[in-house]
């Protein structure tokens, strides 16, 4: 009978003139029993495979092998081997990052230290402790290593790889993503240098930002003594990185010349106006003006993305709307009675501008003139002109 203090015992049994199957009882324990003469027994014994010990997993120190011997009719020995088994460093293990390793937002880097791979991480060593973390790859944004933001270096496979009490890891995920992200892949590492055995994905969740929308500057043309309402389109929003919509618009400036107005009320400066509001915003020039570039107004978009975790909803910098008036012919007006004019019988009369009733004109570089469409009495023999007016007689 074998009894060892720290592991199992076998013996093969196809060994020749060695034991059968059946002889041999308890194979694969710590309780070895060999039943059958000497020579059987010596025979299985100094086969090849002899006696075969197996240590208890993980097991290094000091054991004893027990051999007692019973030949059947009342003589029994017992001797006792002493053995050392010699401790052989075990791989740590890592299998998972359970969770988010940590958190950050959009376009920002964050500081990933032992603490949060460990923390987050399955990794166990039966013989030792896991002290680092190696990072076998980038699977996206980019990586630095070092003690501190400032002074870490690009992470290199060979040279700068490891995550440990001093050294941390930065981690920026790629411009505008979000979510919980792929960052790298990492080995656990113990006290004695050795490395799990498969590299596992590390994630990070990344919160969403807003990103500023734009507007586009533009140039209008109305006709003098008309308006314009304005829709969505005029302000030229955009919204490249979220494809958020359009929420507000924000007269940022007031129309240089003319009004602008919301249902009737005069816009103010800074106010808000709704997507929902826009087709009640008016810009009316002043009457009878008009001209190129005769007006503009500044304003901002602001978009639904909202501005939480330091998110922006509102363009960067002002656009402006420039806006002409395209000039429009406005009929002459007299005004008031003409004079009776005072002459003598068979004699002529000559007339002036000031016989007449008073003329207006919006149209100032017009040049004038009166018609005469009928005559009770006498005859027209000239026509005068007078200043920039011309009349017909």
């Amino acid at each position: 009978t074998f009894t060892h203090s720290a592991g199992t015992l076998s013996v093969a049994t196809n060994v020749t003139n060695g034991l059968i199957a059946s002889a041999v009882s308890g194979s694969g324990t710590a309780t070895l029993i060999l039943t059958g003469t000497v020579a059987q027994i010596n025979a299985t014994l100094a086969a090849s495979s002899g006696l075969i010990y197996t240590p208890t997993e993980n097991f290094n120190g000091s054991a004893t092998l027990t051999m007692t011997t019973n030949d059947g009719v009342g003589g029994i020995d017992s001797d006792t081997l002493a053995m050392t088994v010699s401790a052989v460093n075990d791989i740590p293990t890592l299998t998972a990052f359970i969770a988010a390793v940590d958190t950050t937002n959009e376009d920002t880097a964050v500081e990933i230290t032992l603490g949060d791979l460990l923390a987050q991480g399955d990794e166990a060593d039966v013989d030792g402790s896991v002290t680092s973390f190696v990072v076998k790859a980038v699977s996206s944004g980019s990586l630095k290593i070092g003690t501190t933001e400032a002074s870490a270096q690009a992470w290199n496979a060979s040279t700068n790889a490891t995550v440990d009490a001093t050294y941390k890891a930065y981690w920026t995920p790629v411009p505008n993503a979000n979510g919980t992200l792929n960052a790298f892949t990492a080995v656990a590492k113990d006290n004695n240098g050795a490395e799990s055995s498969t590299a596992i994905m590390a994630t990070v969740t990344v919160a969403a930002v807003n990103d500023a929308p734009t507007g586009t500057s533009s140039t209008l043309t109305i006709l003098e003594d008309g308006s314009k309402t304005f829709t969505a389109n005029d302000f030229g929003f955009s919204d490249a990185v979220e494809n958020h919509a359009l929420q507000a618009v924000i007269i940022t400036a007031l129309p240089t010349a003319g009004t602008l107005t919301l249902s009737g009320v005069a816009v103010s400066a800074n106010q808000s106006i709704a997507l929902t509001n826009l087709g009640n915003l008016v810009y009316t020039p002043t009457a009878n003006a008009n001209g190129n570039s005769y007006a503009t107004i500044g304003f901002k978009v602001q978009d639904t993305g909202g501005t939480a975790n330091g998110g922006v909803d509102t363009s960067i910098s002002a656009n402006t709307l420039t806006v002409n008036v395209t000039a429009v012919n406005d009929a002459p007006i007299l005004s008031g009675q003409a004079q009776n004019v005072l002459g003598f019988e068979d004699q002529s009369i000559n007339l002036t501008i000031n016989n007449f009733a008073e003329l207006i004109d919006h149209d100032l570089a017009d040049q004038l003139y009166i018609e005469i469409e009928s005559i009770l009495g006498g005859r027209l023999e000239q026509a005068v002109l007078v200043v920039n007016l011309r009349v017909f007689l």
